[in-house]
């Protein structure tokens, strides 16, 4: 996200900043899931969710890539999602 804030979901034991994320030690993979190699082991230390906003205009665009939900939309974590990283949506 080159800077900006995303949401992450922690595995027990771990929160922000704890441990730091370092972009030279950190995967995630297709699901969300954010792994780093800790005291020469890899752990997953959490999850970036996916949400899914239904209703009427669903998610709004404030710009730079960002959205919010329409204030009518209802908002379910998604299950049908494959997170890649360098690709840009097309749908937008």
């Amino acid at each position: 996200a080159s800077g900006v804030k995303v949401y992450v979901q922690y595995e027990p034991g771990f929160s922000e900043g704890d441990p730091a994320f370092d972009s030279d030690n950190i995967a995630i993979d297709g699901q969300g899931g954010i792994s780093m190699n800790i005291d020469g082991n890899v752990a997953l230390v959490g999850s970036i969710p996916v949400f899914t906003a239904v209703g009427d205009k669903g998610f709004v665009p404030k710009g730079n890539n960002m959205f919010v939900p329409s204030d009518d939309a209802q908002i379910t974590l998604s299950d049908d999602y494959d997170i890649r990283q360098g690709f840009l949506e097309a749908s937008n």
